[in-house]
C-alpha cells in the first residue's frame, strides 16, 4: 500500500516538474516576457509619431526648359492653339444688341426674362441674377430688362405692337344744285362742287336731242340746244314751221298757238303723209 503511494507521488512530481521545465524553456525563464511588453511600448509610441505626408503636386512641365515645350506652347484644349496671354488685366467689351426682349414674368417670389437672340431667332428664359453670353441679367421689370457686364450695361424695352389709328375719313362734299332751264345761272363767286361718288344724273331733253310732245326739235339744232330759245323776227327754226311777217315770236301766247298739236295748220304740217 505504501509503496503505491509512493509511486503516484513521484509519478505527480515529475510531471510537475516537466511542466515548470517546459513553461521556463517557452519564456526563456522570464525573459521573453518582458521583452514582449517594451515592444508593445515601442509600437504604441511609433504610432503616435506617424509624420503627415506632404500635400500631391506634380512636377513642372518644364524644369530646365527642355521636355514638355510644344504642350505649353501648344495647348490642346485651346482652339487656336495658342498660349493664354499673360496678364489677367484685360479689359472685355460688352457687345450690345445681341438680344431683344420677347417678354417677361415678374412676381414675389420669380423674376423671368425672355430675350431672342438676333443671331439665330432663338428664345432664353433666363433669371434675374443669371448669366449669358458673359452678361448678368440684374433686373426684370414688367417692360424692360437690365443687362449688365463689368462696369457697361444696357438696358432691353419691351415693345409692344399697337393698332395703328386709322385716317379720319374724308369730308363729304356737297353736290352743286341743278341749274334748271329759267333759273338764273349760279353767281361768279360761288363754285360748284362736284359730289364724290355721286350717282350719274338722269339724262333730260336737252342732253339727248329730243324734246316733250308738242314741240318740234328742230333737224340741225345740235344736242343740248334749246329749242324753246327766242330767234330773231321773221326767222325760222331749219325744218321747222316758218314764222308769218307780222307775227311777233317773242310773245309766248302767239308762240304757244303756232306750237300747238291741235291746231289744224299744226296738224297738217305734222301728218303730211295721211290722210286728212
Amino acid at each position: 500500500m505504501i509503496a503505491s503511494r509512493f509511486v503516484i507521488t513521484s509519478v505527480l512530481a515529475l510531471l510537475l516538474t516537466g511542466a515548470v521545465g517546459l513553461i521556463g524553456w517557452e519564456t526563456d525563464w522570464g525573459r521573453r516576457l518582458v521583452g514582449s511588453d517594451n515592444r508593445l511600448q515601442s509600437t504604441k509610441r511609433a504610432s503616435l509619431d506617424t509624420k503627415i505626408l506632404p500635400a500631391f503636386a506634380l512636377a513642372p512641365l518644364s524644369p530646365s526648359g527642355t521636355g514638355y515645350r510644344e504642350t505649353i506652347e501648344r495647348p490642346l484644349f485651346i482652339p487656336t492653339r495658342r498660349p493664354a496671354p499673360a496678364g489677367g488685366g484685360v479689359q472685355i467689351t460688352m457687345k450690345k444688341g445681341q438680344f431683344k426682349l420677347a417678354g417677361t414674368t415678374v412676381s414675389e417670389s420669380i423674376s423671368v426674362a425672355y430675350l431672342l437672340e438676333t443671331a439665330n431667332n432663338k428664345t432664353h428664359r433666363i433669371n434675374r441674377g443669371a448669366e449669358i453670353n458673359g452678361m448678368i441679367v440684374e433686373s426684370v421689370a414688367s417692360n424692360r430688362v437690365v443687362l449688365k457686364q463689368g462696369e457697361e450695361s444696357e438696358e432691353l424695352l419691351l415693345r409692344s405692337s399697337n393698332s395703328p389709328k386709322l385716317p379720319p375719313p374724308p369730308p363729304v362734299a356737297m353736290a352743286a344744285p341743278q341749274v334748271q332751264p329759267g333759273q338764273p345761272a349760279q353767281q361768279s363767286g360761288q363754285q360748284a362742287i362736284p359730289a364724290p361718288n355721286a350717282p350719274p344724273s338722269m339724262p333730260t331733253a336737252a342732253t339727248v336731242g329730243f324734246a316733250p310732245p308738242g314741240v318740234n326739235v328742230p333737224t340741225g339744232m345740235p344736242p343740248g340746244g334749246n329749242p324753246m330759245a327766242q330767234n330773231p323776227p321773221g326767222v325760222g327754226y331749219p325744218g321747222g314751221p316758218g314764222v308769218a311777217p307780222g307775227q311777233n315770236p317773242a310773245n309766248p301766247a302767239e308762240a304757244a298757238a303756232a306750237q300747238d298739236p291741235n291746231q289744224p295748220a299744226v296738224r297738217r304740217r305734222r301728218f303730211q303723209n295721211l290722210p286728212q
